[in-house]
């Protein structure tokens, strides 16, 4: 696709305005850095992203606030303590219009997901590094009781 062609997700961001419009643009970008070979795409009529074939992360916005939606019912039940300050549902992580995630926890949400989408031989390249010391020894514990 060349430059001048817009995609799904460039149509959803212009239908927005500020601050939601620059919010998730912050936020897509940020994905995007995290992990540049994923692809765009819309899912579920969300902007979202895909690793693999598997969706990973997709975000909305709303009046009241913006959502990040991990397309996983156990991401965010993994990640509680980290994102105790943000409102959630089962399905999504709400955050305030003018206040995109910090790409520390957006990080945290792509590595957890793609985590629990690797086929068991690959989470062994997980780089628990890019994680807090919690979710590291959570990894390393799902890792060893699969060893055995």
């Amino acid at each position: 696709m060349n430059k001048s062609q817009k995609t799904p997700i460039d149509i959803y961001l212009s239908k927005l305005s500020d601050p939601q419009k620059s919010t998730l643009t912050q936020v897509r970008k940020m994905i995007a850095e995290i992990l540049p070979e994923a692809t765009e795409c819309i899912s579920y009529g969300l902007p979202a992203f895909k690793y693999n074939g598997t969706v990973i992360g997709g975000f909305a916005a709303t009046k009241k606030h913006c959502s990040y939606y991990p397309f996983s019912g156990s991401t965010l039940r993994i990640l509680k303590k980290n994102l105790a300050k943000y409102q959630q549902t089962k399905s999504a992580l709400h955050f305030p219009l003018n206040k995109p995630l910090s790409k520390k926890i957006i990080k945290q949400l792509v590595l957890t997901r793609i985590a629990e989408i690797q086929p068991k031989r690959q989470k062994y390249r997980m780089d628990c590094a890019l994680l807090d010391a919690d979710r590291t020894k959570l990894i390393l514990f799902n890792l060893f009781r699969m060893i055995r």
